[in-house]
């Protein structure tokens, strides 16, 4: 999922079977040589792309077949910046998104999966009983170490999705299209 995680998201979405073209940048609206022509098998994934993608890859592609990891539990912090966000907010609270991605707009999208991420923080010090507390944002939380967690559940999360994607689509949740923060 974000820039730390491109390889793992392959290790985990190889798992899935299907065959998978991994582009970081995609710069021009010519579409990777292996996707010139629409296959209803294929799913385009982006995943903190923050680009808009151009129409002329849309079309080789099922509409329900397009799908966005975003690092926030949408709709809250639909757009940049999600994490940061987060953060500056002091929010107890985030987790990842899996949604449909829109033709000419961002984070607007029906939602597949979502999850929210949790960790666990010893409150004592005694080894023979431990005791934890859930804390979804670890106090002290910077960017890179709270994308890495993100990133590593936006994977699962995707990987699950994908294995139960009609099922996902069929229940799907509409994003509210009017909020962008809580």
């Amino acid at each position: 999922m974000l820039s730390a995680a491109p390889h793992r998201l392959c290790r985990l979405v190889g798992t899935v079977g299907s065959n998978l073209y991994l582009s970081i940048n995609l710069t021009s609206s010519q579409p990777p040589a292996n996707f010139t022509t629409k296959d209803p098998s294929s799913v385009l994934i982006a995943a903190s792309f923050g680009h808009m993608i151009p129409s002329s890859i849309f079309e080789l592609f099922e509409p329900l077949n397009t799908l966005n990891v975003h690092p926030s539990l949408l709709p809250k912090y639909r757009g940049a910046a999600p994490i940061q966000w987060a953060i500056i907010n002091r929010d107890r609270e985030t987790g990842v998104s899996i949604q449909e991605l829109s033709v000419g707009k961002f984070d607007r999208g029906r939602l597949l999966g979502q999850q929210a991420v949790v960790s666990t923080v010893p409150l004592n010090k005694d080894a023979d009983h431990l005791i934890y507390l859930l804390q979804p944002i670890p106090a002290g939380a910077d960017f890179r170490s709270l994308e890495l967690v993100l990133a590593e559940e936006g994977a699962k999360l995707l990987v699950s999705t994908l294995h139960n994607l009609k099922a996902a689509q069929a229940s799907k949740a509409p994003t509210c299209p009017d909020r962008h923060f809580d």
